[in-house]
Formats: C-alpha cells, structure tokens, sequence
C-alpha cells in the first residue's frame, strides 16, 4: 500500500479560567457559498458527531432547498433532541475538495460539527498529534496493483 499524502491544521488554543490553555479542535472547512463561491468557516473536529453538521441558517447561504431534504432527528449531549434535514455538500479541505452528506439543524447557534460519515474511514484517517501540536487527516491508502 502506498500513502498518498495528508492535509494538516495546527492546534488551537483557548484560554480557560481553571485549566490555562486548553487545545480545541478546530479547523478551517471551506464551504461553496451562493454569494462569495468557497468560503472558510471554523469547524470542530468531532470523533462523537455522526454527520457534519451545521446551523439553521447555513442552508440559505448555501443554496440548499430543505423542502427537498429528507427531515429527520438529531439527539445531542442529555438527550436534547432537534429537527434536522440531510443533503449533501461540497467541502474542500485545504485543496481537496470531497462531497459529504450533512445535516442542517433547526436552530440558529448549532456549532460547525465535523462528523465521521463519509470523511472518516472512507476517505481519511484522524490523528490528534500532541506531540506535533497538529490534526492530521491522512488520505486513506490505495492498493498498488
């Protein structure tokens, strides 16, 4: 097998009143945007979220119609459960761009989630390198034949 290479964020910082400084792992994500093409919005990088997810109002600056998405639930921390539509979306991590499925939550404060499905496994592995102080998404590996 041959790696093909990886796309790497350096850590964030945010200063906490008890802890000191704290890593948060957050990365930038470019979206296409209806009215300035690709834009980057900050992400947290979240091994817990199934889908990428984003807040209510995303989908007008997107272009996404929720009338033609499929509704469905989402269940976060102490089972706060909210109405969500599934589509799926361009992304572009640095210069890669890759088509995911999302899902676009009924609340404005929703944060930018960066989930598993189609991203882990399928296309890259995740490494939170302390030593490093970086994320490291690693291009999943091609069989050489």
């Amino acid at each position: 097998m041959k790696q093909l290479n990886s796309i790497e964020f350096p850590f964030e910082y945010v200063n906490l009143p008890t802890y000191g400084q704290v890593f948060y792992p957050f990365i930038p994500v470019s979206l296409k945007t209806i009215d300035h093409g690709w834009v980057d919005f900050r992400f947290i990088v979240d091994t817990g979220a199934d889908l990428t997810t984003f807040p209510f109002f995303m989908a007008k600056k997107l272009g996404i119609n929720l009338s033609k998405c499929k509704t469905s639930k989402a269940e976060g921390i102490g089972g706060f459960v909210i109405k969500t539509w599934e589509t799926k979306i361009p992304i572009k991590l640095k210069t890669h761009e890759i088509t995911i499925r999302c899902s676009i939550t009924d609340d404005e404060q929703t944060p930018f989630l960066l989930g598993r499905i189609d991203l882990l496994l399928e296309k890259f592995s995740w490494v939170f390198d302390g030593n490093k102080k970086k994320i490291i998404f690693s291009i999943a590996e091609i069989e050489e034949r």
